[in-house]
């Protein structure tokens, strides 16, 4: 080029950073295109490239840090990458466009670039809960909670157990239960514990147990209907004179119908039974109030034995078809002295005291009915006079000679 065409250039170079003017270079010569870039970049501030190539695992960093430090985009074997300040490098997404920033996504954390995430950070801790058709994410912080999500749980909207000691209510156990407390030997354990811990008051004195309650079914041939039958016990503390006692209850329903009270027994070791039959209560062996006491059995209908098992030599007494013992009061309703003769005992066995001034007749009430006339026998115990007795069936008539404290024994035996 000429120096001359050099000096031109350069003037009107200058006049135009000078000035402000577009410059636009006219011709076809070898070097027009390149001097209108050089213009264009000097006015506008920009450089076209096209195209550019960069090299292999090359970076293009903006800002003041360069490399991998740095934002920007690069290479990475092959993978095109990107970063923002303060992140870190991402493989950029394919298909032709970035991920859209205001799409729901789940994080885990809230993130600036998002403008519609939901981040699960500003969950309360729990169980993550799906909502159909929005996806929308809850935690599940409680049982409750829980048990309304749940789809196949029985039982009701009670809540869930989770805990070594649960509180249940109400619950319901359609198979079989079992119990396992291993190891505990000769120590009582609880196994299954019942209880009502509702304190007592004077104006509510007895806070029974829960009743532990077992039923069956039988079929009614004559109203052709099954009926439901039940058997429960249960404990009834009660106050007595200052003092609390414990009583164990057995009671009966039959067909759905009130409980009856069938047996109880206190603390006391007092057992009572509200009725008793031959076909209810199997007597042959016999009940035994201690390794050496009295034995009652009933080895046969009508027949009673009584047995003192602590006397060597078999001592016992026994009744048999209908003989009867009345203990029953009795009392003296005249004769036998003028005095004031006394008595003692009971109807089936007593004694009659003579008074001063005696007399030779007197008359004993039994308080009570025997079946058919007793058979009366009495002895004088102290001068050994006989005496005659006239029984009916409410009373004996005594004759014979007296004298002042004479003592009447007398045995009364109904049949």
């Amino acid at each position: 080029m000429r120096p001359s065409l050099q000096r031109l250039i350069g003037v009107i170079i200058g006049v135009a950073l000078t000035t402000g003017l577009s410059v636009t270079v006219q011709g076809q010569g070898p070097f027009a295109a390149q001097v209108q870039a050089a213009v264009n970049a000097l006015t506008s501030g920009q450089i076209a490239f096209n195209p550019i190539r960069l090299a292999a695992s090359a970076y293009a960093n903006w800002g003041t840090t360069t490399g991998t430090n740095g934002y920007g985009i690069r290479d990475s074997a092959g993978t095109m990458q990107v970063k923002n300040s303060g992140g870190s490098w991402a493989a950029i997404a394919t298909g032709g466009s970035a991920a859209p920033t205001d799409a729901t996504y789940i994080t885990q954390t809230a993130n600036a670039t998002l403008t519609n995430e939901q981040a699960l950070s500003t969950l309360s801790s729990g169980i993550m809960r799906v909502a159909t058709t929005t996806g929308v994410i809850t935690a599940l912080t409680d049982s409750s909670g829980i048990f309304a999500n749940v789809s196949d749980e029985t039982g009701g909207t009670g809540v869930l157990v989770g805990s070594i000691s649960p509180a249940l209510t109400t619950p319901t156990i359609t198979t079989t239960e079992t119990l396992t407390r291993d190891g505990i030997a000769a120590t009582s354990t609880d196994g299954y514990v019942m209880q009502n811990t509702t304190a007592a008051t004077g104006g509510v004195p007895q806070q029974k147990s829960p009743r532990m309650r077992i039923c069956g079914t039988a079929y009614n041939s004559s109203s052709a209907m099954s009926e439901t039958d039940c058997w429960a016990m249960e404990n009834r503390p009660a106050t007595v004179a200052g003092t609390t006692t414990s009583q164990w209850y057995l009671t009966a329903s039959i067909n759905g119908g009130a409980y009856s009270d069938v047996m109880s027994l206190t603390n006391a070791a007092n057992l009572a039974v509200s009725t008793i039959t031959a076909t209810q209560v199997n007597m042959s062996s016999g009940f035994r109030s201690s390794a050496n006491g009295t034995t009652i059995t009933m080895p046969a209908d009508g027949e009673v034995n009584f047995r003192n098992n602590a006397t060597t030599g078999f001592a016992s007494f026994r009744i048999a078809s209908d003989i009867v013992y009345s203990w029953a009061t009795p009392t003296i309703t005249s004769g036998f002295s003028t005095s004031s003769p006394s008595i003692a005992g009971k109807a089936s066995a007593f004694a009659v005291t003579i008074a001063a001034t005696p007399g030779t007749t007197g008359v004993v009430a039994f308080n009570t009915t025997f079946t058919n006339v007793p058979s009366v026998n009495c002895t004088n115990t102290v001068t050994a006079n006989a005496v005659q007795t006239v029984p009916t069936t409410t009373q004996v008539t005594l004759n014979g000679v007296w004298v002042a404290n004479d003592i009447i024994r007398c045995i009364a035996i109904g049949y």
